[in-house]
């Protein structure tokens, strides 16, 4: 090679070096935008992989896709249109967007779809603020055994989702890459907490709806309202999952009356308990449900083993000019009450 060629060739390794020098190193670090939260690209096996995807409109957030070895996550930021959201994942704001999730779940019909837990976790294993609501699935996906996560929480008056699936032959991965997540989610969130953290709060219980009317009517909603309300301390995985109006099912509703029976026969009466007790004593308590206490939510297929017909030749000779009162309700102000992981063990609740 001649002086000059080898000149030409240093001199190019020369600025390529130099290139290579003043070059910014790449980033540890992405912003989760429209937040200014900031996760690593490598959570354990996990890179961030491709471009944000940002959602129309504006509210629904931008996500952000992270692979690798089989495992794939994607994280959700937006704030839904809400303002001032409430740090943590054990607010009536989070569990709405769980069901949401749990929803959309159900709508994809994936095969042979299972729950398999439901919890409140902890970002951190030592501390006890802030939570993340979990949801945990096994399911087919494309034909393949698979197990799939859902995460959410907030900071940052953002919420922060995250769906975290692998096929269950990586089973062996989970606990790790799982708490690799929570971690790394942790991190993230910790600057930006509310300077004081809030404090556990009392559980604030239940409201009782009571409907005025009669002297015989407000007897019969507060006997109603409570039984009620104690049938919901003993199950309250009848609550709505957010909280908000409770809906007996059919039997449930059945089984308040009975109740509220009872609570009569023991000396506070009314003219609506006494119709009850001669319904009843006829054997069409299940009927009268049905038919005069009907709700939308029970659907229109009404149990095989009802007597409909009977009861509305004896409703027709033994209750005329009969109305139900307004009995009242019952409205929880707070999401379902799941356990927290690595708290002390308590009941828990069935979906």
């Amino acid at each position: 090679m001649s002086c000059q060629g080898i000149v030409g060739v240093a001199l190019v390794a020369l600025l390529a070096a130099v290139a290579a020098e003043g070059a910014a190193p790449p980033p540890e670090k992405v912003v989760l935008a429209p937040s200014t939260l900031e996760l690593p690209v490598k959570i354990g096996p996990l890179h961030y992989s491709g471009e944000p995807h940002r959602y129309e409109p504006a509210a629904a957030g931008v996500s952000y896709a992270f692979a690798g070895r089989g495992l794939l996550l994607t994280v959700y930021v937006y704030d839904g249109g809400l303002q001032d959201l409430p740090d943590g994942g054990d607010t009536v704001e989070a569990c709405e967007q769980v069901e949401m999730a749990k929803e959309g779940v159900k709508e994809a019909k994936y095969p042979n779809t299972v729950l398999t837990r439901e919890q409140f976790v902890r970002l951190t294993p030592s501390e006890a603020f802030p939570l993340a609501h979990e949801v945990r699935y096994e399911l087919e996906r494309e034909g393949r055994p698979s197990i799939s996560y859902i995460w959410v929480t907030a900071a940052a008056k953002h919420f922060i989702k995250l769906r975290f699936s692998f096929d269950k032959e990586l089973k062996d991965e989970e606990v790790d890459a799982r708490r690799g997540i929570l971690d790394a989610v942790g991190d993230a969130v910790r600057p930006w907490l509310a300077v004081v953290q809030p404090e556990p709060e009392k559980d604030p219980g239940t409201t009782i709806n009571v409907a005025m009317g009669s002297e015989g009517d407000v007897t019969a909603t507060m006997l109603y309202t409570t039984m009620l309300s104690s049938v919901l301390e003993q199950s309250p995985e009848l609550a709505p999952p957010c909280g908000g109006t409770v809906v007996p099912s059919f039997e449930t509703e059945v089984g308040v009356l009975r109740g509220v029976l009872q609570m009569a026969a023991a000396g506070v009466d009314s003219s609506f308990t006494k119709r009850l007790a001669r319904i009843e004593k006829a054997g069409f308590l299940e009927e009268f449900v049905w038919s005069d206490m009907h709700r939308e939510e029970w659907g229109a297929w009404e149990p095989s083993d009802l007597a409909s017909a009977d009861y509305l030749k004896w409703k027709k000779k033994h209750l005329k000019n009969f109305r139900v009162p307004n009995l009242g309700s019952v409205t929880v102000s707070h999401p379902r009450k799941w356990p927290v992981e690595g708290a002390e063990p308590t009941a828990t609740p069935t979906p």
